[in-house]
């Protein structure tokens, strides 16, 4: 027995230290693998770290090269030629006594005769490469061929050549053997310094016969130019003995530099420079475009806003505005006026040539022109208009106008989104009425696609557009909106109005499709989800917060007349019998809770909330104009009208808009006899009811009980309503009361509400409402529903 135990706790002994071994091994193997782990990443950080290191390392030695390497050159080569000059002395006496009296003349001769040499291959090298630079330079414009055929640099360099060639020869006339080591100095820097020449000559050779760099050149020569003559009316404005208007401390008049005025008026060729510029970069831009190098011609437009951005610094304070009462003569501007005809004339061409991305560049420019022109200061206090960029924005629609029947529908969109950004600009230095004439265009671009269905995009980028504007409005910092926001309604009801003519199709609707980024409530980046996260923003933004205000405020002016157009577009969508009416319903009903939301935040004071209510509730009621015959009430009650003011009217009754709720109310009381004294096919009356009764009871107040039975019974001895539906909607109200019970998985909106309120209440005034209905069929077995 001792023998056996000892075997057993032997063998015992061996299996526990196993185990332990094992679970040992497995716990080092697991923290070996996570040191493994973390070591390799955190050598992975350090290599990106270093490899972010070097990569700056590398680009900022290469602009440190593109900036100072010539001049470094240039230096290094100064610099050795001196050190070469001062030690050559070391060698005078080892060369001295080479070149003796019989070795001299070679010397001279070998001089003589790689000066001569020098001086041939100057002369060849010249020739041929001026003939190609010439030759590349015919198919510029006649007044910059002349320029950059008179390079400074080019010629520079090989009359350097020349020189140092003529040099090399002139070094065989030293007198006798002690100049020898300068003469061979000199020889031998000479002729590297003429290979260092012609290399130099060659690669500026291709410089100038880089359309790129012949860009480069127009741009900063243009530059330089104006600049010149901004400094010089600088320096000669003391002369003029005239102050600038409203310099004075406390007067309140237009800050005009006067002095500038008239030196540009005494110098009217001072732009004449630019002029060319401007000329000779949209002649690059066609030419290179019509041999299909877009980035040539895309370089050569942006020379031109280069340049007219320039011209604008440059001129600062001279621009005029035009009065509307007295003719401002000088506020039209020649240099803007000859760039945007320059650029017309451009565009014309390209769009006859049906040059899409021609015509696509000559847009972008004219729209960067925009917003260049933004910035000119008018130095008025009162100016109202942004008059240069409102010109070219409307050279930028009558290119896009050009392009439209021309069957290039690309095209035109790109232009559509170019003319609504620069519509941006516009509210983005708070000019909201400037807009308004973009406006007209995109909405006129936009009904292209009724017209032919292949311009049906042209309707979708300009509802984007408008509903992105629309969107920018409410948050510009402008004092008035009103006039912007009515067109802006106006535009989009045309808009849509338009578009509902054509058929509608059945599974996808073409309406609710293409209307979309405005109406469309499932999609996102559309205003209505723009609207909501804006409602977000403020609804958590501080009392004291301006910007907010400033936001309410817009919204409330934006929404003032909103039911106008919304009435127009829901009975047109009725008629049609679109499926565009559910979208507009949806919307008329999110914008309502948006309205309520806002009206209820920190930031809006009480007149400002009480104008949003009544907007909410005028918006809400736009509801009560659907028609009613059957066909329209039918129509309608697809798409769950009932639901959609219940949850209005809910919204209304938590956030405590008072004036919301009662019309959401009586709207659903109004619909509850006008569609359910039809046969539609949905229970209208019962459901109303049920909903009328959730309402009431979610108040708990006993005059909305009162109220509610007697606008029942009076409603039912206006309305001519069958007895067949009055005691169907009698007989599912008592299935309503009998079978109340909480449900996990209910959808119904109403029934969800419903299930939250005192069961016994409910049951007694839904079988009273019932009674009210359908006295006859109070005696009759009720059915509870089980689902």
């Amino acid at each position: 027995m001792r023998w056996y135990l000892s075997t057993i706790w032997k063998r015992d002994l061996f299996f526990q230290t196993s185990k332990i071994t094992i679970r040992g091994l497995r716990v080092a193997r697991r923290a070996a693998a996570l040191r493994l782990k973390r070591g390799v990443k955190v050598a992975r950080k350090y290599l990106a770290l270093a490899d972010r290191r070097l990569i700056m390392i590398h680009y900022g030695v290469r602009y440190r090269l593109a900036r100072w390497g010539s001049a470094a050159i240039v230096a290094a080569l100064i610099a050795s030629i001196l050190a070469s000059f001062f030690f050559s002395q070391a060698l005078q006496p080892a060369l001295e006594s080479y070149f003796n009296s019989e070795r001299f003349p070679l010397l001279r001769n070998l001089l003589a005769t790689t000066g001569g040499a020098l001086i041939g291959a100057t002369a060849i090298g010249f020739s041929v490469v001026m003939i190609a630079v010439q030759l590349n330079f015919a198919r510029m414009p006649h007044g910059f061929f002349r320029k950059l055929s008179a390079d400074f640099r080019l010629l520079g360099a090989f009359a350097a050549t020349f020189v140092l060639a003529i040099g090399v020869s002139g070094l065989s006339l030293i007198p006798d053997a002690s100049w020898s080591a300068i003469a061979v100095a000199g020889a031998i820097w000479s002729t590297l310094l003429i290979l260092v020449l012609f290399l130099y000559g060659y690669r500026r050779a291709l410089d100038l016969i880089n359309p790129i760099v012949q860009l480069r050149f127009i741009a900063i020569g243009a530059q330089n130019d104006l600049r010149s003559w901004a400094r010089r009316s600088e320096r000669l404005a003391p002369l003029l003995n005239l102050r600038a208007r409203g310099d004075e401390p406390g007067e309140d008049r237009p800050k005009y530099d006067l002095s500038r005025v008239a030196f540009f008026k005494a110098n009217p060729l001072w732009t004449s420079e630019a002029r060319r510029a401007v000329a000779h970069a949209t002649s690059f831009a066609r030419r290179y475009a019509e041999q299909g190098d877009y980035e040539v011609s895309s370089r050569a437009l942006e020379v031109v806003v280069l340049i007219n951005a320039c011209y604008v610094d440059a001129k600062g304070r001279t621009f005029l505005a035009s009065n509307p009462i007295f003719d401002a003569s000088y506020a039209s501007d020649g240099f803007i006026n000859e760039t945007l005809e320059h650029l017309r004339r451009l565009a014309h061409v390209s769009t006859t040539r049906g040059d899409e991305d021609a015509i696509r560049q000559v847009f972008t420019t004219i729209a960067t022109l925009v917003q260049t022109y933004m910035t000119i200061d008018y130095s008025e206090r009162f100016t109202t208009t942004k008059e240069h960029s409102l010109l070219a924005a409307g050279y930028l629609t009558g290119a896009v106008e050009g392009a439209l029947p021309r069957n290039l529908p690309d095209v035109v969109m790109e232009g559509i989104r170019l003319t609504g950004a620069s519509a941006r600009r516009f509210l983005a230095v708070g000019r909201p009425n400037d807009i308004t004439s973009l406006v007209d265009k995109i909405s006129a671009f936009s009904i292209a696609g009724v017209v032919e269905s292949d311009y049906r995009p042209l309707t979708l980028t300009g509802m984007e557009q408008l509903a992105q504007l629309t969107f920018d409005l409410v948050r510009t910092q402008a004092h008035d909106i009103r006039f912007a926001a009515k067109h802006l309604r106006e535009s989009v009801e045309f808009v849509a109005q338009t578009f509902l003519s054509i058929p509608d199709t059945p599974l996808t609707s073409v309406h609710s499709t293409f209307l979309a980024p405005y109406y469309s409530l499932t999609k996102t980046q559309t205003l209505a989800d723009r609207l909501t996260g804006l409602s977000n923003a403020v609804i958590t933004a501080k009392k004291d917060d301006e910007i907010a205000k400033d936001v309410i405020r817009n919204i409330q002016l934006w929404s003032a007349e909103l039911y106008r157009t919304e009435k127009t577009l829901l009975l047109l969508s009725i008629e049609k019998k679109s499926h565009f009416t559910f979208d507009v319903l949806h919307w008329i009903a999110h914008i309502t809770k948006l309205l309520i939301a806002i009206a209820r935040t920190p930031a809006c004071n009480d007149n400002t909330r009480a104008d949003l209510d009544k907007n909410a509730s005028w918006l809400i009621s736009v509801v009560s104009w659907i028609p009613e015959e059957i066909e329209a009430t039918r129509f309608v009650e697809n798409f769950s009208i009932t639901e959609l003011l219940f949850e209005v009217a809910l919204d209304a009754a938590e956030r405590e808009s008072g004036v919301v709720l009662k019309s959401t109310r009586d709207l659903l009381m109004q619909w509850a006899f006008k569609a359910g004294r039809h046969e539609t096919g949905w229970g209208t009356l019962g459901k109303a009811m049920l909903a009328l009764v959730t309402l009431v009871l979610c108040k708990e107040d006993l005059q909305l009980v009162t109220w509610l039975k007697v606008e029942v019974a009076s409603k039912l001895n206006q309305a001519a309503v069958k007895a067949e539906i009055r005691d169907t909607a009698a007989r599912e109200l008592r299935g309503e009361a009998a079978s109340l019970r909480p449900r996990e998985f209910e959808m119904d909106s109403v029934r969800i509400a419903l299930n939250k309120i005192d069961r016994s209440k409910a049951r007694n005034l839904l079988t009273e409402i019932a009674d009210i209905l359908s006295p006859g069929t109070s005696a009759e077995p009720v059915s509870p529903e089980f689902f």
